[in-house]
């Protein structure tokens, strides 16, 4: 049997049921692979993934032009890419436009869709909050008027 090849059953027998035609290594033959596996330098970078791409855009017409008008939450940041506000809306790049020419201070924004928006900005809200104590924006945002 050649190197990492595994076992298989005979064409005779494979005709008479439905058995697994390939029967796997040996445990002598999955360690031999094994081995081999870990002679390529792959092995070095294992420990430093890097990160994924951040979803953050810059906060300008260009950008927002992109974003699709449907249903969802957008976030916006300052320069240090502190959040400044969570919003929900039934169109993203309406309340993304409004936001621009309202003069806002962001620098940055990100948003997700979803149908479901109200709900999912109440929960990037209450994460927030436990992960700071206040809302987003510092706690000068319009919310504080409905506490």
């Amino acid at each position: 049997m050649k190197k990492g090849k595994s076992s298989e059953i005979d064409l005779v027998s494979r005709k008479e049921g439905f058995q697994e035609v390939s029967l796997g290594l040996a445990d002598d033959q999955a360690l031999q692979e094994a081995k081999r596996c870990l002679q390529c330098d792959l092995r070095l970078y294992l420990n430093c993934n890097p990160p994924p791409p951040e979803k953050i855009l810059a906060f300008n017409e260009e950008h927002i032009a992109q974003v699709p008008e449907a249903e969802g939450v957008y976030q916006l940041y300052d320069e240090d890419k502190n959040i400044l506000a969570i919003k929900g809306t039934p169109d993203l790049r309406k309340g993304l436009l409004e936001d621009l020419e309202d003069g806002s201070s962001a620098a940055w924004f990100n948003f997700e869709e979803d149908k479901m928006y109200s709900q999912r900005e109440s929960e990037l809200i209450q994460q927030y909050l436990q992960e700071h104590g206040e809302m987003p924006g510092g706690g000068d945002s319009d919310l504080d008027d409905l506490f």
